[in-house]
């Protein structure tokens, strides 16, 4: 009897060490597979980390040549087509040795045609890379392509690195083609502008030199001399108005291309300011110029002709947007590193809805006034002050009108001036 019982306990005891046996080897497979998995999901998170920072194809093929030698032990190259389809531009590491005996001919059909295939005689695998509308490029591959083909789970593997690659390659291939298509348009609508601005802004004093001139050539005989000034001086307005918009063209084109050489020299604000004043003698006629500058005002590094050329349109544009005989201020204020210079008129202020797109090209708060401009003065002012690291605003001041003020970086000390009496002075 206790023999029988030592057989039984001896048969539990054996049944369960081959359970638990069992169990323990399905645990360990199961967690061989788990750190297999994420050991795939952290190598696809590494390309995808590697390939989210690329900016080029070019940087994009460098990272999926790197990422698929680092994960999978394979050298690789990335070949790209050309406008017609061709592979012609070799992209990533040196070319391997390997990989200098490739089939351009089969590589060609490959990328035209087929799946992913391996040449027999020297064993590189091509791979096409495809996008949702397009093929994108032609991976080769060696050092024995052929066991990720022929392993199923290595090869779904490779599958989703390079489905990685083809997803980045096309993102960036979008992102490109959105730039190009954003520059398109935005070289459209500034053409568009400036063919509308010209039709619009020269039309008007074309038509008056035109109707101007007419008349002085039908009635220069009958015309008294005081006439005939008053008709030249005319032509000599609407000529000298069309210089100005074609100006302002010229130079918003320079610099929103970006050639603006800014020739900077210690220069004397109140100077500038004087020399606006007496080129705007004319539209300045008949209003009171308030100037408010503090004492001994300090040089400042600046270009002085751009600037001066801001301080006119800010001054132009005052007088075109306030009543007649209305007083103009121009004041300014220093700050240890920082200029501070405001423009204000007495208009009727800055409409709300036109705050937001007020220094844009071609933006006009009275599209269809003959005398507004062609909307290029407030945005060649935003060009220049910017160039020199500044920035420009404008608001509405209280009791009515506009002020536009302008802020210049001080980065250096200005020169002491020796206002001492030389010998030369005295004598």
């Amino acid at each position: 009897m206790k023999d029988l019982e030592n057989v039984v306990a001896l048969g539990v005891m054996l049944a369960t060490a081959h359970v638990t046996s069992g169990l323990l080897e399905r645990l360990r497979t199961q967690a061989d597979i788990a750190a297999h998995r994420e050991s795939r999901a952290k190598a696809l998170y590494r390309l995808s980390e590697a390939l989210s920072g690329a900016r080029t194809d070019q940087d994009a093929a460098r990272v999926a040549v790197r990422q698929l030698h680092a994960e999978l032990g394979l050298r690789s190259v990335l070949w790209w087509p050309d406008a017609m389809g061709r592979l012609v531009s070799l992209v990533g590491q040196p070319l391997p040795e390997s990989l200098r005996g490739v089939d351009w001919v089969q590589a060609q059909r490959v990328y035209d045609r087929r799946p992913a295939a391996v040449a027999e005689d020297t064993g590189i695998a091509w791979f096409p890379l495809t996008g949702s509308e397009c093929r994108l490029g032609l991976l080769a591959m060696s050092d024995n392509p052929r066991r990720l083909l022929s392993d199923s789970e290595q090869g779904s593997f490779l599958e989703m690195l390079l489905h990685q690659i083809g997803q980045a390659l096309e993102r960036l291939r979008l992102a490109e083609q959105a730039r190009a298509s954003g520059v398109q348009a935005e070289t459209e609508t500034f053409r568009n502008s400036l063919l509308s601005a010209i039709s619009h802004d020269l039309r008007t004093p074309l038509t008056r030199i035109v109707g101007t001139a007419s008349t002085l050539a039908e009635r220069d005989q009958t015309l008294t001399p005081l006439e005939r000034q008053e008709f030249t001086r005319a032509i000599q307005d609407e000529a000298q108005h069309m210089a100005d918009l074609m100006t302002k063209i010229l130079d918003m084109a320079r610099i929103s291309c970006g050639r603006i050489d800014l020739q900077r020299e210690w220069s004397a604000l109140e100077e500038i300011i004087g020399a606006v004043l007496t080129r705007l003698d004319g539209p300045l006629r008949g209003r009171e110029v308030l100037i408010d500058l503090p004492d001994n005002p300090p040089l400042v590094r600046i270009d002085a002709v751009l600037i001066q050329q801001v301080l006119m349109n800010l001054m132009e544009n005052a007088v075109k947007y306030s009543p007649t005989g209305s007083p103009i201020e121009i004041s300014a204020s220093w700050e240890p590193h920082a200029l501070h210079v405001a423009v204000a008129d007495r208009g009727r202020g800055i409409p709300e809805e036109g705050k937001e797109r007020l220094f844009e090209k071609f933006f006009r708060l009275a599209p269809e006034s003959a005398g507004t401009g062609g909307g290029l003065g407030l945005a060649l002012c935003r060009a220049i002050v910017e160039a020199h690291g500044g920035r420009i605003g404008a608001h509405n001041r209280p009791g009515g009108g506009a002020v536009f003020e302008l802020s210049l970086p001080l980065q250096e000390s200005p020169p002491v001036v020796d206002w001492q009496e030389t010998p030369e002075a005295a004598a």
